[in-house]
């Protein structure tokens, strides 16, 4: 079992199909479809149900998904530890935002961990808490700035600064003149979120 085809099994299962998984990868299709194949021989079960669209993962594949993908975490981190041990602070950091947020902290934030870092490259992904949650699973993402509360109890959370909510009301609501409001004074109210 090779590295290379651990992260072209882990891409075609979060592409959905070989050719994309082959353009995220940069290898040739043909070339991605055969290192599955010797993946599949090895382990002595398919991985991908194949169709003409698409390629879904066989009970088997869905029971090696968390198990490669651990694999790859642990390598990275391995890799980033080495690195560090010899004074080299580069690569690659990919960080998962919430759009809210991400205007406000990150342009002050990556400023100075570019300056302090400069051969370390960041990439920010803005997504919503579901989804960068399961790219943080998926290992496409190194960390997260989202909304608490996450499932995951193999994730590691920190509460870096609350939020308050306000709302806004139309002029002569019942509700209008008070100071505070009760989530549950507003549970039959029409709302809009965000």
């Amino acid at each position: 079992m090779e590295i290379h085809q651990l992260r072209y099994f882990c891409a075609v299962a979060r592409e959905g199909t070989f050719t994309r998984a082959s353009e995220a990868q940069h290898v040739t299709q043909p070339s991605l479809s055969q290192q599955i194949l010797k993946l599949e021989s090895e382990l002595g079960a398919p991985l991908f149900d194949r169709m003409p669209r698409e390629a879904r993962l066989t009970v088997f594949g869905k029971a090696f998904l968390p198990k490669a993908e651990r694999i790859l975490r642990e390598l990275e981190e391995a890799k980033t530890a080495m690195q560090e041990m010899t004074g080299e602070e580069k690569g690659l950091v990919s960080l998962g935002v919430i759009p809210t947020i991400a205007a406000y902290l990150l342009p002050q934030v990556l400023r100075g961990f570019s300056a302090a870092h400069p051969l370390v490259k960041i990439q920010v992904v803005e997504e919503i808490t579901a989804l960068i949650v399961a790219q943080l699973h998926e290992g496409s993402v190194d960390f997260a700035i989202v909304a608490l509360p996450v499932d995951g109890s193999e994730l590691e959370t920190m509460e870096l600064f609350t939020e308050g909510f306000f709302a806004v009301l139309p002029e002569g609501h019942q509700l209008a003149m008070q100071k505070r409001i009760r989530l549950e004074e507003l549970r039959e109210e029409p709302l809009l979120l965000l």
